[in-house]
C-alpha cells in the first residue's frame, strides 16, 4: 500500500499493489470496502464461505458425471499463423484495437434481448463472435476460453477476498443463434467442472486460441477527483500487467458497458496476427453485432420506442398478464378514490405523477410478451373530469388498459367545487402488490408537497424493483421440493359447486366481532402460532368438511419479501405470490 499526498488542497492517492494469486475483479471491491470502512472506524462486513473452505470444497468435488459434456469440447482449426510461445508472445508484444458501439445497439446487446430470452449478455455478444469469426476465417465452429467470476451463487462467497476467476472452455457453432448459444451454456452448470476435473487428472486440458470476458457494467469516470472514487485518468481495468507475462491465448476479447456504451478490445501477440487482420476481424465483429441487435424480438418488444429497461416477469405477473389478455372485464384493473378538499394545485398533481414514476420506473411498464418494458422517462396518464363522480368512476374503472403500449397507470381528479375533489389512482394489479399501494400513496403526496413548496422531496432514495428480480434470478425455486409436496394430491373442487360460475365476482366480506378476534389472538399466541396459522387451519378444517376429503389444498398470499435483500420493505412493485398451502 503506498499513500501518494498530493497536499492540501487536492485529495491524495492511495495505490493498493498485490500479486493476482491473491485477489480477483471482485475481491478488489471488497477490499476497497473494508479500507474505507477500517478508516472511518467502522468493522469490515463479514459473513459467507472463506476461501480456505471453498477451496477445500472444490478439491473434494465429485464432477465426475459431467466428463461426457466436457470431453465435446474439442479444439477447432487454427486460427493464427503458428502455435502461441509463451517465451515470445508476452505482454510486451501485445497489440490491441477497439471498437465501440452506440447506446442503443448497446441497450439492445445487453438488456433487452438477453431479457427477451431470459440468458446473459454472453449468450447474445458469443453468437455475434462466432459469426464474426466464420465470416472472418471460414471457420463453422469455434472452441472460446470463457471467463467467470467463479463465485457460483449457491455459495455466500460475496465478501469472501482470494483468486476465484474460473476459466473454462465452451464450444460455438457460427450457425447458432442466441437461444442456442444461451442453452450450450446452461449445459455447462456453475462451470466449475472443467477446472475440477482437470486438476484432478481426469480430464485432458483444450488450449483454445480465444478467449473471451465479458466484464459487465461500469460506472464513467468521475469529473473530478473525490474521497474513495477511482481518480478520473484511471481505467476500470486497473494497471494490466508486467512486460514479461505471457500472454495466456492468441487473442482475447474483452467487452465492458462503460457510459452506456459497449466497447469491445481485441489483444494479441503481435507476431500471430498482423493489425489489418484484426482491423478485418474487427469489422466482422461490428457488423455481427449490428445484425444480431436488428433481431425481430427487438423490435417487437421496443414497438420503436425509446426503453430504459426490459425486465423479467415475477410469478405472479406471469398469471395475472395470462387472466388479463383471456378475460373481459380485466379482474385485475385496481381503482383506488380519495376525497380532497382545499385548493388543488394540478399542475403540481401531474408533476408529482410523473416524479413518482421518475422514482420507481417499473410503475410505467408496459407487457408487449412475457416480459416487462420500462420506457425512458415514464409519465402517468393524467385527467381532469368534471362528471357525477359515479359515473367517471365507474367509465375509469370499466375502460381496459393496453398492456402491450402502456401506460398501465394514470390518476384522475374529478371536480367538485372549487375546493371540493376527488383523486382517483387506477392501475392495473401487474405493476405492483398491497404492500405497496401506501408507499405509492404516500410518496405521491409527499412529491405533490415538494412540487408546492419548490423544494426537494423528504424522502429516501429509492430501492429499485430490479434489486429484488436480481436476488430471484441468483435464488432459483427447488422446484423438487414443490413437486415432492404436492405429490398424490388429488384434483378436484372443493365446494362441490357445479357451475364454477364467471371469472369475476363481487367479493364477499366476512366480518368477526373484536372479542372474537381478541380470543383468537390469545389461541394463536399459546399455541406458538401466527393469526393467519390459525385462519389457515380454520380454512382447511372447512374445506374438508365440505369436501369430504381428509387432503386438501389452497392458495394462501405471501409476501416474497426476503430479509436479506436490503430495503426490501420500501419495494414498490408486484413481489407478492400465490402458493399452495397443503393440509
Amino acid at each position: 500500500a503506498t499513500w501518494y499526498d498530493a497536499g492540501p488542497g487536492r485529495p491524495g492517492r492511495l495505490v493498493l499493489i498485490a500479486h493476482h494469486l491473491l485477489v480477483d475483479g471482485v475481491s478488489w471491491r471488497v477490499l476497497l470496502d473494508d479500507v474505507r470502512h477500517a478508516h472511518e472506524g467502522g468493522a469490515p462486513a463479514r459473513h459467507g464461505m472463506s476461501f480456505l473452505t471453498w477451496a477445500r470444497t472444490l478439491r473434494e468435488a465429485d464432477r465426475r458425471d459431467e466428463l461426457p459434456h466436457w470431453r465435446r469440447m474439442t479444439p477447432t482449426p487454427a486460427l493464427a499463423a503458428r502455435p502461441l510461445d509463451p517465451a515470445r508472445d508476452t505482454v510486451a508484444t501485445a497489440a490491441h484495437h477497439e471498437i465501440q458501439l452506440d447506446a442503443d445497439t448497446t441497450r439492445a446487446l445487453v438488456t433487452t434481448l438477453p431479457a427477451a430470452l431470459r440468458t446473459t449478455p454472453d449468450a447474445v455478444l458469443l453468437t455475434a463472435l462466432a459469426r464474426a469469426v466464420r465470416d472472418w476465417r471460414g471457420a463453422p465452429r469455434l472452441l472460446v476460453a470463457l471467463e467467470s467470476h467463479g463465485r457460483p451463487d449457491h455459495v455466500d462467497l460475496s465478501q469472501t477476498v482470494g483468486w476465484f476467476t474460473a476459466v473454462h472452455p465452451l464450444l460455438l457453432d457460427a450457425d447458432d443463434d442466441p437461444r442456442a448459444v444461451a442453452r450450450r451454456l446452461r449445459a455447462q452448470g456453475d462451470a466449475l467442472g472443467h477446472g475440477i476435473l482437470t486438476t484432478a487428472g481426469l480430464l485432458d486440458p483444450v488450449a483454445p486460441e480465444i478467449a473471451w470476458n465479458y466484464l459487465g457494467r461500469y460506472t464513467g469516470a468521475p469529473a473530478e477527483e473525490a474521497a474513495w472514487q477511482t481518480p478520473p485518468d484511471a481505467g476500470p481495468l486497473g494497471s494490466g500487467a508486467t512486460d514479461a507475462m505471457p500472454l495466456p491465448h492468441a487473442l482475447a476479447v474483452d467487452a465492458l458497458v462503460r457510459d452506456d456504451r459497449l466497447g469491445i478490445r481485441l489483444t494479441w501477440p503481435g507476431e500471430l496476427f498482423t493489425a489489418a487482420e484484426i482491423e478485418q476481424l474487427a469489422g466482422q465483429l461490428r457488423t455481427a453485432l449490428l445484425d444480431v441487435a436488428a433481431a425481430p424480438e427487438i423490435s417487437a418488444l421496443t414497438g420503436g420506442r425509446p426503453i430504459a429497461e426490459v425486465q423479467p416477469l415475477t410469478p405472479l405477473q406471469e398469471v395475472m398478464l395470462r387472466h388479463s389478455r383471456t378475460e373481459r372485464p380485466d379482474p385485475y384493473t385496481v381503482q383506488s378514490a380519495f376525497f380532497l378538499t382545499g385548493s388543488l394545485d394540478l399542475d403540481a398533481l401531474r408533476a408529482a405523477g410523473d416524479d413518482l414514476l421518475a422514482r420507481h420506473p417499473n410503475l410505467g411498464a408496459a407487457f408487449p410478451a412475457d416480459l416487462a418494458v420500462v420506457p425512458r422517462s415514464p409519465r402517468p396518464e393524467f385527467r381532469v373530469c368534471d362528471g357525477p363522480a359515479e359515473e367517471v368512476l365507474a367509465a375509469d374503472l370499466a375502460e381496459p388498459f393496453d398492456l402491450a403500449a402502456g401506460p398501465l397507470f394514470r390518476l384522475t381528479v374529478i371536480r367538485h367545487h372549487a375546493d371540493r375533489f376527488d383523486l382517483v389512482l387506477t392501475s392495473h394489479h401487474v405493476l405492483s402488490d398491497g404492500w405497496s399501494a401506501p408507499r405509492v400513496l404516500t410518496e405521491l403526496f409527499a412529491l405533490y408537497t415538494a412540487r408546492l413548496r419548490g423544494e426537494e422531496p423528504a424522502l429516501p432514495a429509492p430501492v429499485p424493483f430490479g434489486d429484488y428480480l436480481a436476488w430471484r434470478a441468483a435464488h432459483e425455486p427447488d422446484l423438487d421440493v414443490w413437486a415432492e409436496e404436492l405429490r398424490d394430491l388429488p384434483e378436484g373442487d372443493y365446494l362441490g359447486a357445479a357451475d364454477l360460475g364467471p371469472a369475476w365476482q363481487e367479493p364477499a366480506v366476512i366480518t368477526f366481532d373484536a372479542p372474537l378476534v381478541a380470543e383468537l389472538t390469545r389461541l394463536a399466541v399459546d399455541r406458538g402460532l401466527t393469526r393467519s396459522t390459525l385462519v389457515q387451519g380454520a380454512w382447511s378444517v372447512l374445506l374438508a368438511r365440505r369436501s369430504g376429503r381428509a387432503d386438501v389444498c389452497f392458495g394462501a398470499m405471501v409476501a416474497c419479501r426476503p430479509p436479506e435483500l436490503a430495503g426490501v420493505e420500501e419495494i414498490v412493485g408486484l413481489l407478492a405470490n400465490t402458493v399452495p398451502v397443503r393440509a
